[in-house]
């Protein structure tokens, strides 16, 4: 009997790390996708300093790695940045990626 409420315990502490670790992905990808957006915005607002804006959309999302980098790990993903062209630009920006 102690051997089934020893192993019960490991799989609901195992269950509940999985779905902690699927929150912090799921929050990571909303703020990438902000990123971008926020970016995509600047970028359409003043092309002029494209590279400006594209250089401080890549800072934030090298944050996001800081941030959410224990759970990218134990999901085997990364944070990738792709420099957006224009302000209509919806292929490029921040994105969580697998490794």
């Amino acid at each position: 009997a102690l051997a089934v409420v020893l192993v019960q315990n490991v799989v609901d502490e195992t269950a509940e790390q999985i779905t902690g670790s699927n929150a912090r992905i799921t929050a990571a990808q909303v703020a990438a996708a902000e990123i971008s957006d926020d970016t995509r915005e600047s970028i359409a607002g003043d092309s002029g300093k494209r590279g400006e804006y594209n250089s401080d959309g890549n800072a934030k999302c090298k944050r996001l790695e800081i941030t959410y980098g224990s759970a990218l790990t134990e999901e085997k993903k990364k944070v990738v940045w792709a420099d957006l062209g224009s302000g209509t630009d919806t292929t490029n920006g921040c994105s969580i990626a697998d490794v």
